[in-house]
Parts: structure tokens; sequence; C-alpha cells
């Protein structure tokens, strides 16, 4: 008889806390294989290299960050520095009206980009 008593006649008291009875429980595993150690250690390495992956791209954004914001400030000097200066050429008038110009045109530029990367901030968090 499976799940029974082979020996019903004697006492399980010596055993402590045993159960009175013993029902199966197939396909149920409480075991651990190799292959499950194996999954478990395969899954945190896999995340400990995640956990490094994302430390690093944010290293790196950091990075990007600052030198965006390095080459902003050159050239914001650099625009000042031209709107401060009087050419007394024609030609050195003409030159500092072409970087106005192309500053102009970059400002318009990086205004339009913040624009449409807002549009689609607004359309991805509005869907559903």
């Amino acid at each position: 008889m499976e799940g029974g008593d082979d020996t019903p006649d004697m006492s399980r008291d010596i055993l402590h806390n045993h159960p009175a009875s013993f029902i199966p429980q197939y396909g149920v595993s409480t075991t651990k294989s190799a292959g499950d150690v194996a999954e478990a250690e395969t899954k945190a390495k896999g995340e400990a290299l995640n956990a490094a992956a994302s430390a690093k791209a944010a290293a790196e954004a950091k990075v990007e960050a600052e030198k965006k914001a390095l080459g902003d400030k050159k050239e914001a000097a650099d625009l000042a520095a031209v709107k401060a200066s009087e050419p007394t050429t024609v030609a050195g008038k003409e030159a500092k009206e072409a970087k106005l110009k192309a500053a102009d045109a970059k400002a318009g530029e990086k205004a339009a980009a913040a624009i449409e990367a807002s549009k689609a901030a607004i359309a991805d968090a509005t869907k559903v």
C-alpha cells in the first residue's frame, strides 16, 4: 500500500513530530537537482552582469551630460564674444553676421528637437 504504514502495529513516537499519515504529492519535487542549482547560479550571475552594465551605462551617461554641459557653456561664451566684438572691416562684419545667423539656426534646431522629444514623451505616456 503506497503511502501507508508498512508496519501499522509499530509506534512512530520514537521519530518525534512524524506525521500520523502520509499523502504523496506526485509531480511535486522538493529536492534540488543540479539543474536547479545551475539555473539559480546563472540567474544570479546574469543579474550581477546586468547591474554592472547599468552602472557602466549610468557613468557613461553622466560623462556625456558633463561634456554636453561644457560644450553648451563654450558655445554660449563664444556667442557672447562674437556679440561683444566690434569688427572694423567689412569682412569682419560679414563674418560676425554669419556666425550670429548660424547660432540662431542652431538654437532653432535645438528648440525644435526639444519640442519633438516632449511630444514623443507625451505620446508614450498617454499610450494605453
